[in-house]
This record gives structure tokens, C-alpha cells and sequence, in this order.
């Protein structure tokens, strides 16, 4: 599975990406708003070997889809993941992460604009909703820039500001919608 945008390729992982893959999740700035504290060496390798045994990421099916994000050289700048949630199989969850030196240029908004598209799209989900943590104003920024709506507050490894947007909304107001 490819998704490409405007200036990045979506794209399944391969074993030369594991030090860009270690650079990004050994980085405290980068580990600072997500659920996982920075990887050891052996973390990273082991699921990057997890990430390319699954092929393809499985969609129709499956649980959740993590893509590489991908400069048109070929250089992994970050990560992309869909993931339904349970138990509600129409309703899917988006997140990224884009490592420090590629912040601030837009990126972000592509990712998650092509989870969307996709998601609504091709996996005909009701639903969608990204989490992410109230200190991160440039996430929130993301997810206001995609039309969605701040709906709650969830506990769960911390507590998370969450947004949705549903299908009806996407189809008339999303500006990532081609």
C-alpha cells in the first residue's frame, strides 16, 4: 500500500530504514507527546522487523495500518497509522509523528489528510478521531487545520485531548478532500 500526497509518499517500511527509525524514536522531543518513551536500540530494530514481516499494513481486516512518511528521495521523516477502534469497527483512530527537523513545514497536515481521505475514502469509516496531548499545541493545530472538532478528554496512558470528525462533515467542509 502506497498513499502519496502532494509532496511525501506514504509507504509500508523496510529494514534500510532503521536508522532513520532509531534517530526518531530515540528522540526525547520526539517521544515527549506520544505514549512511548524513547526506544533502546533493540525496541527499534525489533519493531521495525515487526513492521516489515507485516507487508503489506493490513486494512480491511485488521486493526491498524503504520506507514513510513517518506521525503520523494526515499528518506523516512516520520510515521502514519490508522487504526480502528474497538469495539467500534466503523470509527478509526489517526496519528502521526514527523521527526523535528521536518516540523513546521506542513508535513503533519498532509499525513493526517491522506489517513482521512483514506479512511473515509476506501475503508467507508462513519468516524474518525485523533488524540493527542494538550501541550501539543502544533498537533492541535493540525487537527483544527482538518476541520476537526475538540470532543472530549480521555484517561488512558495520560490524558489526551480528542478530536472527530465524522463522514457527513469530511464530505462538505474537509479541505484535504480532492
Amino acid at each position: 500500500m502506497r498513499l502519496p500526497t502532494e509532496r511525501l509518499l506514504l509507504s509500508p517500511y523496510t529494514p534500510e530504514d532503521y536508522p532513520a527509525l532509531r534517530t526518531l524514536h530515540s528522540d526525547p522531543s520526539v517521544t515527549a507527546y506520544i505514549s512511548w518513551p524513547p526506544d533502546t536500540p533493540e525496541q527499534t530494530w525489533a519493531l521495525l522487523e515487526r513492521r516489515c514481516a507485516q507487508g503489506e499494513p493490513p486494512v480491511e481486516g485488521g486493526t491498524a495500518m503504520t506507514l513510513a512518511v517518506r521525503l520523494p528521495s526515499g528518506q523516512l521523516i516520520g510515521e502514519a497509522q490508522l487504526r480502528r477502534r474497538a469495539p467500534e469497527p466503523a470509527t478509526g483512530a489517526i496519528g502521526y509523528v514527523i521527526a523535528p527537523e521536518h516540523a513546521g513545514l506542513g508535513y503533519a497536515t498532509e499525513i493526517a489528510g491522506a489517513l482521512l481521505r483514506f479512511g473515509f475514502e476506501s475503508l467507508c469509516l462513519e468516524r474518525i478521531i485523533g488524540e493527542c496531548d494538550p501541550a501539543n499545541s502544533a498537533s492541535r493545530r493540525v487537527l483544527d487545520k482538518l476541520r476537526m472538532r475538540r470532543v472530549d478528554h480521555v484517561r488512558g496512558h495520560e490524558q489526551d485531548v480528542v478530536y472527530a470528525i465524522d463522514a457527513e462533515r469530511y464530505e462538505t467542509s474537509n479541505p484535504t478532500r480532492r
